[in-house]
């Protein structure tokens, strides 16, 4: 992750950017005078009356504001405790204590939701197959629960741990009989702190001749790991088309820590049916999201917000998916309002030279506000707000790295922050374009509104100084 809150700050005089309050009001809200620029919600934006007042505020090049996890969710009503872990030998535990650890995540769930009552379900670092994670099914929350990663980072997706075989006829290529795949990871590899993807073929000789590559006919699988190495649940993990996690918070708070979300056909994760609660994402990633089967494929976001009263994610991430990063949309009359600390999103779009895909995108009257985020690469516009009511905050955010989407056949020809249909409205303060002809765009009847703005690109459109 390239963004944490482990930073240590050294106190500055507070300048600029009152947002009509004082030092000393400030300093009571983020707890402290510290600060060389400071800012509450601007004028006319309308984040709603019953979610907590945010003041956002740097310190040096870090951008960070008042409100933290424990700030939105009580954590002193997870009086119930279950546990998990991969490293169990069999499934018989109950998950009342590490030595009887439920194996599985998806059962842990299931457990908290039958006893009704506020859960916290702690799950050890690890690698999480399909039949250990979350689940086939949508989960209908009974109660507020919290999931944390201890003891290391949780890895878990549409994937099976599976024994291979060497083929008879090209040794390179390893095989097992495996329905259903859609691509192909490699744990044991990164890059930019992702695990590297392999790359599908259309038969077995071109499989036998490239390494990093697999080929499925939908009834068997082959790979060819990168090295040439035997391949081993270490190396090569099949990603299916199929749900990585999806949760029906039923208006209950919803935390999650420490995860890592690779794949998903629905997205990597999806939130639905509430109006008032808060879905909190603290310290996880949303990757390589992809629906539909191998050489039929299509796209879908890394996490899907639709109705829940506020979701807010904290140091985390969605990048190299088919659509969307973070994509904020009304569902069933609900509209959830959302808060980004230090989130980040690059090269969505990338996975299958999708067309206007964006880091972060708001829709359909959403409020949100984006503090400190990255949001680079993307096939499109990176940070892309649309259609009336739709207002977003941006301070001290970074977008760009890209030229929108038009050399890949389409009509998107700004990069960077862009706000268009309706009445839509976009506030930039203290953000930066990079890397994009067109820093800020706002199209048709909306508006942007900038201050402080620096890096590289012209305005077009609706775009003045606040």
């Amino acid at each position: 992750m390239t963004k944490l809150h482990d930073k240590l700050f050294e106190p500055i005089n507070l300048v600029d950017k009152t947002g009509g309050m004082t030092p000393d009001q400030i300093g009571n809200v983020i707890g402290g005078n510290f600060g060389s620029k400071y800012a509450s919600t601007p004028e006319g934006f309308d984040w709603p009356e019953s979610l907590p007042e945010v003041i956002a505020y740097k310190n040096g090049d870090f951008y960070d504001c008042n409100i933290k996890p424990e700030d939105l969710i009580d954590f002193s009503q997870f009086t119930n405790t279950l546990y998990v872990d991969i490293n169990r030998p069999n499934s018989s535990g109950d998950g009342s204590s590490w030595s009887l650890a439920e194996k599985g995540l998806s059962e842990a769930i299931d457990t908290a939701i039958s006893s009704g009552l506020p859960t916290r379900i702690l799950v050890r670092g690890g690698v999480y197959p399909r039949v250990y994670s979350f689940g086939s099914l949508a989960k209908t929350l009974t109660a507020p629960i919290c999931i944390e990663a201890v003891y290391g980072r949780v890895t878990t997706g549409p994937f099976d741990f599976l024994t291979y075989s060497q083929n008879g006829t090209y040794p390179t290529v390893y095989e097992v009989a495996r329905s259903s795949v859609q691509q192909c990871i490699d744990p044991s590899r990164t890059e930019n702190g992702k695990p590297l993807r392999l790359t599908g073929v259309q038969s077995i000789l071109e499989c036998s001749e490239t390494a990093g590559s697999f080929y499925t006919d939908d009834v068997n699988f082959y790979v060819h790991p990168f090295g040439s190495e035997p391949a081993t649940e270490k190396n090569t993990l099949p990603v299916l088309n199929a749900r990585n996690s999806e949760f029906f918070a039923s208006n209950n708070d919803f935390y999650i820590r420490g995860f890592d979300l690779i794949g998903g056909s629905v997205g990597c994760a999806k939130f639905r049916s509430g109006s008032t609660n808060k879905v909190i994402i603290d310290s996880c990633s949303a990757i390589y999201s992809m629906s539909g089967d191998y050489g039929s494929e299509s796209t879908t976001d890394g996490f899907v917000v639709l109705d829940c009263g506020l979701f807010a994610a904290f140091d985390s991430e969605a990048s190299y998916n088919s659509k969307d990063g973070f994509n904020f949309h009304e569902n069933s009359g609900v509209i959830p309002s959302g808060l980004l600390v230090n989130c980040c999103g690059y090269s969505n779009g990338e996975l299958l030279s999708g067309l206007s895909c964006n880091g972060v995108t708001a829709h359909d009257g959403v409020k949100l506000i984006d503090i400190g985020g990255e949001w680079l690469g993307s096939i499109g516009t990176n940070a892309g707000h649309v259609s009336d009511d739709t207002q977003v905050w941006h301070f001290g955010s970074v977008a760009g790295d890209s030229d929108g989407d038009v050399y890949n056949g389409g009509s998107i020809d700004y990069g960077a922050f862009g706000v268009w249909s309706g009445a839509a409205e976009m506030w930039l303060d203290s953000c930066r374009s990079v890397g994009s002809i067109v820093s800020v765009k706002a199209s048709g009847t909306a508006n942007a509104y900038v201050r402080d703005m620096s890096g590289t690109g012209e305005y077009s459109g609706n775009v003045s100084e606040y």
